[in-house]
Formats: structure tokens, sequence, C-alpha cells
């Protein structure tokens, strides 16, 4: 029985990594004011699922091969371990983060989820009425009112279909609404400490950019993201859950 589960982890892990690998040359650009400002990595999704399927070692693992190889296939420029770095902590938070809140009460999960949205969008307002300019997919955008007001509007929006979206997938599924609060946690505090807090280390050890530039902009870019991640997510789980398509050990068997 073992060996037949650790057959079936395997071949999961695998089929994740090739997922991600395909999805290595692929991004979705989110023109906001007719800039490519915003890259949507879904190679971060498969990253995710192997966390919250296998558990927070196979995350790693496969985050970190799903990098590697990424690079030697559709690799520009020099190598960077920080990326690889990125890549692993998303499979090890995926893990460890919904376990973690699988353990507290609804009431903690759904205090940590308001408290870790409205620092977010605070900081980013904060940001958006500090600055004139920002450096956005490689262009530099004028903060006037009108695309202050606008990008603010466009993350309440945002923020209101991923509630409609989970109220909806409650009313068609049996899905607790604690998971939900607890898998939009864990893309919150990945996207805050990975992608917000260290890429800009990344990117500034490679190209010289100053590292404030970097974390400004991918605040307010992750503002705007991390709904699209929160849904993509849940909509996946939802199909894994209602079809049953695995047994394996992880958050969402749980």
């Amino acid at each position: 029985m073992k060996n037949k589960l650790q057959v079936m982890q395997l071949t999961t892990a695998t089929m994740l990594t090739t997922v991600g690998v395909i999805l290595g040359n692929f991004s979705i650009i989110l023109p906001v004011f007719s800039i490519p400002a915003l890259r949507l990595d879904i190679v971060a999704i498969p990253i995710i699922l192997s966390g919250l399927i296998l558990g927070k070692w196979y995350g790693m693992g496969v985050g970190i091969i799903i990098d590697i190889i990424n690079f030697l296939l559709y690799g520009q420029g020099a190598y960077h371990v920080g990326f690889t770095i990125n890549n692993a902590l998303i499979g090890l938070f995926s893990g460890m983060i919904p376990l973690f809140f699988q353990q507290k009460n609804f009431p903690f999960v759904k205090k940590t989820l308001i408290i870790t949205s409205t620092l977010l969008i605070l900081i980013t307002i904060g940001i958006l009425y500090s600055l004139d300019r920002l450096s956005l997919g490689g262009e530099t955008v004028a903060l006037t009112l009108e695309v202050r007001i606008a990008i603010i509007s466009l993350i309440i929006v945002m923020s209101l279909l991923t509630i409609g979206f989970m109220y909806l997938t409650l009313r068609d599924y049996k899905y607790e609404l604690k998971d939900m609060y607890t898998v939009s946690i864990m893309i919150i505090l990945i996207e805050f400490f990975v992608v917000i807090l260290l890429t800009p280390l990344w990117i500034q050890d490679l190209f010289g950019q100053p590292y404030i530039i970097g974390f400004l902009a991918r605040i307010i870019r992750g503002s705007l993201l991390i709904p699209f991640k929160i849904i993509i997510v849940l909509a996946i789980i939802n199909v894994i859950k209602k079809q049953q398509v695995t047994t394996l050990r992880g958050f969402i068997e749980n």
C-alpha cells in the first residue's frame, strides 16, 4: 500500500512538473493603460498544486526541477539561483501554510485573511499616492489622479469578483469556506514574501535595478494579480475535489 502511494505521488509530481515545463514558455500579459505591465506567470500554478496535493517536500522538488528545466529550454541570459529558490519556496509554502491554518478555527482564518488582504491594499494605496511615477513592465507610468483611481478601482473590482467566485463555488460544489480562505491567505503570503520581497533582490543582482523600484512596482503588480491566481487555483481544486481524481496525501485530501 505504501509503495503504491509513493508511485502515485511520483507519478503526480512528474505530471505537474511536465505541465510546469510546458507552461514555462507561456505567460498571460494583462495590459494596464496600454502597457504590458502585468505578466501572470501561470508556471507557478502546478508548483502550488504540487504543494497542496503532495506536501511541502514534493512541492519544493517540483519547483526546483521546473525552474532548472525551464532555464535550460527557454532561458535567456545568465542563470540565477535566486529564481530557483523562489520556486522552491512556492512549493514549500504551498505545503506548509494550508496545513497550519487547517489546525486553526474558522474565526482565526477569516480574521487572518481580512488582515493580510487589507494591509496589502492599504500599502498599495499608500505607494500610489506617495509616488509621481512608477516603473511597470519596462515602461514608466505617470501616476496621475486618474491612473491612481483606475488602479485602485481595478483592485477593488477584482477582489469583489474573487469573493463572488468563492460564494458561487460554495453554491455549486461541496467546498468549505475555510478552505477557500486558507488558499487565499496562502497565495497572498507567497506573493508577498516570494515575489514582492525576494524577486527584486535577484533582479538587482542580475541587472543592477535598485531594489526599491522593483519592490514598489511588485506590490502594485501583486495587488492586481493575486485575485487572478486565487480564482485559477480554486477552480482547479474544485475540479479535483468534485471528480475525486486523486487520493493522495496532502491539504486537498484532508
